[in-house]
């Protein structure tokens, strides 16, 4: 191992060239050589009883390898396979005692032994069967062109701890191990499985909170011994259930002031059970409040449920720049159990292998998904025959099928089990594109019994602000659970608990350390692992200690920052000067990273010194080290938790931390992919933190446009506002401004926060004012023409059109003037101005010609909604297909999805309802893709209505809810009274239903009850948001409620209100949409007015007294203007007719009618509202 005289020596040397190194390399070098020779020194002469953890590894497979490689690549790769296994075990603090043969022992504990020997023996353990798959698959494999099973090195690993006898052996006066603990280590190995590492039960007792194991049957490890256990280790544990307390796990501790929350979500499984369809439970509160424990309880709780649960797992790591889909990544790993430790064509290998026996299909197509699937996570399969790749990326089509086969692998066992549980931890550190496909799969997969559990921090909805739950929807789908800082009970019986095996614990320090904790559990844990660091606790001969006399080295009360930032003076200069280095870099960090950082200092920190110095600072607890799945050679460290990282950042002096963020900006620009997630806005905060604000703006910028590529609109908003808060207001930063506030404005109306995007549009305007910059100008009338367009605002829209359209003119900007006359047209169709409609249409295809595609794509949008409203269908289905393909060559997913709606809306028009549910359907997947509010809802809404028209009531409520969370979350104002009505309707179709049971009675009332309430909601929305069209829709419904009721003044009273508002407004905006709701207007208040007792009731509108008669008369005017698309609602105003003439013994009228509406509702292949006509006009 080492010996007496290589120290001397070493140590002579090493003084010799002193002068030549910084004196803490030398220092610190030196130091650990005369630790080691004290340690020789110390032992007795002939041999010293000490407790080790012995591993002893033995490799096979040398001399097949020979038959294919000749005796110089033999030794090469030998010494290859020695140098990685070496390295494993002394990067863990292990000493390699010797090598006889193919084997190898080692030690750990040696020359001090520490808590963790037997945990870091493990650890090296893991990584010794890692580095040699990697050696098999990249070494071999190069060679022989193809590796063969037989032809693999092999390896065992035995592990056992217990006293050896250490002392010199031989003439050399080499140290090292021997003793009955030596013997079963080595038998330990040869019962071991191949690639497989097998544990003694005294080791399983150190690690067992570490590490997960199998046990095997007992085997007779000794000359004339009982049968002990022995046990396989399968995996290492999650950090956060490594945490150590007292010297146990700090899940040996009870729950404590968390079960109202653990019943919560315990409900949450029960209802989504019962209702069988998807929930989602968000775990909400501040770092260290028990998020993670709450979680793990309630995962503990999921083996008690009555029936099968179907149970999936995953954890966000804080990593900068991870690639993309991490978290998703880490979910199928577990789903499949596959070992994180092997290398990164293994676990693709076993990744395309198990998704292929989970997809249906035939098993060459699933495995080409699979395949799919595996390169949407990062893979490379450049190795494999037909190694071309799909555009995952680019490519929506392709990507939403990789999502819903995703989705699939992850729900597809519902059908066996009650509900499927997905248990999400730290979602606030998940990339994007995991993000994105845990909102497909909640929308895709609505009607499947699925629980979606997921912890974060507040900071998640920053980034997400729209899965931040509304409380008017928690009781639907969402369900936000806040965990707030435990009573000072709650701490103490926690800190009971902790401190149970201290034998008269003082309460004066309890009082202290709960203080201190502020309700925190993680950081009342963490002061008593510090006090125990610390030496104010202490374990003698199994027995704690309170030295109460030690606190004095604390300053203030005894809080977690205040003990942090006292340990961290302890440390030498090299150790802090590290993690402050370290701290800036973020709470995960590369050793690559350091040494930049330590690039300037002098001299720059050497590699070998940084790697003592990290083993040391994770032996103290201060880091622990994590590798990356798709990257096995890459190591990383991360603190425990963020509260450490931010003490020690701030520690740090403000000129020092400047300096290392401006070092850290220069690192990640050059070591983070541009697909790595946030990896912009990583650069950008380093030049913030730096005040950097030129530097930090830019990158501010670029991450927003990042973040818009990733399908993220919402990170791409925080990004957007970051820059512009650190801009200053000043004459030369002023088309920088306006350029951010344009992208901003984009974003915002893409998602659907019309009075932000207003907003941002209107500082453009103001900007381009100043700076006389007409296309600016332009562009931002254009974006608030989109806002108030897309809000059904038509007389705002027109303005904007118009004044866009003039100033085009007058600066003769030919694409710009196109575009304006495109918006102005789509705006008077919308009044009712088709003539003038047409002469646009006419004149922007014309002029689109000689421009580019983008203005030609405008002028098919223009002349594909003429013919619509003409009744030209087949002439607006090819202008809109014409339109869709030049925005696809243009790459402009708004305009495409826009498309795609107005395409479900002609199939409506046409009463086509499959090919209508096609379009919306398809719509809405690529909307919900892309983040498009808009059309989301718009599709949404339409598939609803179709639903409703077919008294699918279950699946058109789905629907509108689904909208109305959208609305909620973007706080749309406009969309909550649209949705408002539309839910009035779903339960007023409901209400005036005949019951056919005393059950479907009481369902009756329910509707009614909840019409009502939908419908007042929806009144007082869209007074807020003048929204006329919105107040007749309501007062029209709540007409027929009281109808319904038979209160005939309310109803009437109602019934007047809907039409005198409806013809007010038909004058001013006689569009398609509001001639339709006056039409329906003037059909209840017919049906008001025919229920009166007295003969030929009459009402007053407008000065004008008007029978039932006159108003289904005015009613019939107005649908007929409206022609085909409108015969729905034509045929129900026939069949009320048809009644009031029925009962006014008009049976020749009646019967003309009736037979009216029944053709016409069978001609719409709306049988069901044929038959109900039948029913009703009966003789």
């Amino acid at each position: 191992m080492y010996s007496l005289q290589a120290l001397e020596e070493a140590i002579v040397v090493l003084e010799s060239y002193k002068d030549a190194l910084s004196a803490d390399v030398a220092d610190l070098a030196l130091a650990a050589l005369r630790d080691k020779l004290a340690d020789l020194q110390m032992a007795p002469a002939s041999q010293q009883l000490v407790q080790v953890t012995i591993l002893v590894a033995d490799l096979s497979g040398f001399t097949a390898m020979s038959e294919f490689m000749d005796a110089e690549e033999v030794r090469d790769t030998i010494n290859a396979v020695w140098q990685k296994l070496d390295g494993a075990i002394t990067s863990w603090g292990g000493q390699v005692d010797k090598h006889v043969g193919d084997a190898i022992i080692a030690l750990f504990g040696v020359p001090h032994a520490c808590e963790d020997d037997g945990e870091r023996a493990l650890q090296a353990a893991l990584d010794m069967h890692m580095a040699l798959a990697q050696i098999n698959e990249l070494t071999l494999q190069k060679i022989t062109g193809s590796l063969r099973e037989r032809h693999q090195l092999r390896m065992r690993i035995g592990v056992h701890s217990g006293p050896v006898f250490m002392g010199a052996v031989g003439a050399s006066g080499e140290f090292t191990a021997v003793g009955d603990t030596v013997m079963i280590a080595n038998q330990l190995e040869k019962l071991a499985p191949v690639g497989g590492v097998l544990i003694s039960h005294e080791v399983y007792e150190q690690t067992h909170n570490a590490f997960e194991v199998e046990p095997r049957d007992p085997e007779v490890l000794g000359e004339g011994q009982t049968p002990s256990s022995v046990y396989v280790v399968t995996r290492e544990k999650s950090y956060l259930f490594r945490r150590r307390q007292l010297g146990g796990s700090y899940l040996d501790s009870r729950l404590v002031g968390r079960s109202e929350e653990l019943e919560k979500l315990q409900s949450t499984l029960r209802h989504t059970v019962e209702i069988e369809s998807v929930q989602v439970a968000a775990v909400v509160g501040e770092c260290g409040l028990g998020k993670s424990r709450l979680l793990y309880e309630f995962e503990r709780m999921l083996n008690l449920f009555p029936e099968r649960i179907t149970l999936g797992k995953g954890t966000a790591v804080d990593r900068t720049g991870q690639p993309p889909y991490s978290l998703l990544l880490d979910m199928l790993l577990n789903l499949f159990d596959i070992q994180r430790r092997n290398s990164e064509m293994v676990i693709r290998n076993r990744l395309v292998d198990n998704i292929t026996k989970r997809l249906p299909g035939e098993p060459e197509e699933a495995r080409s998904r699979a395949r799919h699937i595996c390169e949407l996570l990062g893979f490379d399969f450049s190795d494999w025959e037909r190694s071309g790749t799909s555009d995952l990326t680019g490519d929506t089509a392709v990507r939403i099928d990789v999502y819903d086969d995703l989705a699939w692998l992850f729900t597809s066992d519902s059908s066996e089990s009650a509900a499927t549980v997905l248990l999400l931890d730290d979602l606030q550190w998940a990339d994007e594109g995991s993000l994105e496909w845990l909102d497909y799969l909640v929308q895709s997969r609505r009607d499947t019994p699925l629980l979606l559990v997921y912890s974060a921090q507040p900071s998640l909805f920053e980034r997400r602000p729209s899965w931040q739950t509304p409380e008017s929807l928690e009781s639907s789908v969402y369900q936000q659970i806040s965990l707030e800082p435990l009573s000072n009970i709650d701490s103490r019986h926690l800190l009971s608990d902790i401190v149970q095996q201290i034998p008269n614990f003082s309460s004066r320090l309890g009082d202290q350390i709960v203080t201190g904790a502020g309700g925190c559990p993680l950081h009342l844990e963490e002061i008593v692992n510090m006090l125990q660091l610390t030496g104010v606790i202490e374990n003698k001969e199994d027995r704690w200690l309170v030295h109460n006399e030690k606190l004095t080295q604390f300053e203030g009360p005894l809080t977690l920052t205040n003990m942090l930032e006292h340990r961290l003076e302890q440390l030498s200069r090299m150790d802090r000067d590290v993690l402050q280095k370290a701290a800036v870099l973020g709470r995960t960090f590369q050793p690559s990273g350091l040494l930049f950082l330590s690039k300037e200092d002098e001299p720059p920190l050497a590699e070998g010194v940084l790697d003592t110095v990290l083993q040391r600072l994770e032996q103290q607890e201060w880091i622990y080290r994590r590798r990356d799945i798709r990257s096995a050679d890459t190591l990383f460290y991360s603190f425990p938790y963020d509260t450490m990282q931010k003490v020690i950042s701030q520690a740090t002096p403000l000129a020092r931390r400047q300096t290392y963020h401006v070092l850290a900006a220069t690192w990640f620009v050059t070591n983070i992919s541009p697909q790595a997630t946030q990896s912009a806005g990583t650069v950008a905060y380093h030049f913030e933190q730096a005040d950097q604000i030129d530097e930090a703006v830019a990158w501010y910028g670029r991450a927003a446009e990042q973040a818009h590529n990733q399908n993220a609109p919402e990170t791409a908003v925080i990004y957007y506002r970051r820059a512009l808060r650190l801009l200053p207001d000043e004459t030369a930063t002023t088309s920088q401004r306006m350029q951010l506030h344009a992208g901003l404005g984009h974003i915002l109306c893409w998602l659907g926060r019309y009075d932000e995007a207003v907003d941002s549009y209107k500082a453009v305007q103001a900007i381009a004012n100043s700076l006389s910059n007409a296309e600016m100008l332009v562009s931002a009338l254009w974006g608030l023409f989109l806002v108030a367009y897309f809000q059904d605002d038509w007389d705002a829209a027109l303005e904007y059109a118009e004044d866009g359209e003039a100033l085009a003119r007058d600066m003769q900007l030919a694409k710009q003037r196109l575009q304006m006359q495109v918006a102005r047209g789509l705006a008077l169709l919308r009044v009712g101005e088709l003539h003038t409609a047409v002469t646009l249409g006419k004149q922007a295809y014309a002029a689109g010609k000689s421009l580019g595609n983008r203005e030609q794509a405008y002028s098919h949008v223009l002349l594909g909604q003429v013919g619509r409203e003409l009744g030209h269908y087949q002439q607006a289905v090819q202008a809109f297909e014409k339109a869709q393909e030049l925005f696809r060559q243009l790459k402009d997913a708004l305009w495409q999805d826009f498309l795609l709606a107005e395409s479900g809306q002609l199939a409506l028009e046409q009463h086509d309802w499959d090919t209508a549910v096609t379009h919306y359907q398809t719509c809405l997947i690529y909307s919900q893709d892309q983040g498009h509010f808009y059309t989301t809802v718009v599709s949404l809404r339409q598939l609803g209505h179709i639903a409703l028209q077919q008294r699918q009531y279950q699946e058109a409520e789905i629907n509108f809810r689904q909208a109305l969370a959208l609305a909620e979350k973007s706080d749309s104002v406009v969309y909550r009274a649209y949705l408002a009505a539309d839910m009035g309707l779903l339960h007023l179709s409901q209400a005036v239903a005949t019951p056919g049971s005393a059950l479907e009675m009481v369902d009756k009332e329910e509707h009614q009850e909840a019409a009502f309430s939908w419908l007042e909601k929806a009144l007082k929305l869209a007074r807020q948001a003048r929204k006329p069209l919105v107040i007749v829709t309501a007062v029209s419904g709540l007409a027929q409620l009281f109808l319904e009721d038979h209160l005939l003044d309310e109803a009437e009273s109602q019934a007047i209100l809907g039409v005198s508002v409806a013809e007010k407004t038909l004058q001013k905006q006689p569009g398609r949409a509001m001639k339709r709701t006056t039409a329906v207007a003037w059909r209840v208040l017919g049906q008001v007015l025919a229920k009166v007792p007295q003969k030929e009731k009459l009402a007053t509108i407008s000065g004008q007294q008007v029978d039932a008669s006159a108003c289904y008369g005015r009613s019939l005017q107005l649908l007929d203007d409206l022609g085909e698309p409108d015969a729905r609602e034509k045929a129900i105003t026939l069949r009320a007719s048809a009644l009031y003439e029925l009962h006014r013994g008009h049976d020749d009228r009646a019967k003309s009618l009736r037979r009216q509406s029944i053709l016409l509702f069978r001609r719409l292949g709306l049988d069901k509202e044929a038959l109900q006509t039948k029913d009703l006009v009966a003789w």
